[in-house]
């Protein structure tokens, strides 16, 4: 009688363990960098490099639609003081520090997922398709700037001006 209990007990754990995994996380982590008019050169300073991470959440309503949650959070800065002396930016002196975070929710529809989920519930092929989404998201930023112009005899007469 125990053997057709510990039976009964166990078969839903087949089912589910042959299923498709319905859930996906993930987290990441990087570096945030700044491009613009604070910025010397075509690409961010690595000296400049601020952290960023966030996670995700998905969940899989079937083979093709899901829907996710993200959210993550980073910091960006850039100063004048990165440019050369002789730079006209240089004597400027604006600087700025930001913290941004974003939290979103999604629909994804994956037209081809049938492809990658194939009705075989032990495999998953992998492949490069288009997919589609629509969500609705919510960003929040803080924003830190200085404005020490410095003004001596070789300031620019324009940074005057500002």
């Amino acid at each position: 009688m125990r053997n057709y209990i510990l039976a009964f007990l166990l078969l839903p754990l087949t089912w589910t363990t042959n299923a498709q995994v319905k859930w996906e996380t993930g987290v990441f982590a990087g570096g945030a960098g700044y491009m613009g008019d604070l910025s010397p050169g075509r690409f961010p300073l690595t000296k400049e490099i601020q952290p960023a991470a966030g996670g995700f959440v998905r969940y899989h309503l079937n083979s093709t639609w899901s829907v996710r949650s993200l959210a993550w959070y980073g910091q960006l800065k850039g100063s004048d003081a990165n440019f050369p002396v002789q730079n006209p930016d240089h004597a400027r002196n604006y600087s700025f520090q930001t913290s941004f975070s974003e939290v979103d929710v999604n629909l994804e529809w994956d037209p081809f997922g049938k492809t990658r989920y194939p009705e075989s519930k032990f495999r998953y092929r992998p492949r490069i398709t288009p997919y589609f989404l629509m969500g609705i998201g919510m960003s929040h930023f803080s924003s830190k700037t200085s404005y020490n112009v410095r003004i001596d005899e070789n300031a620019n007469p324009k940074i005057l001006q500002d």
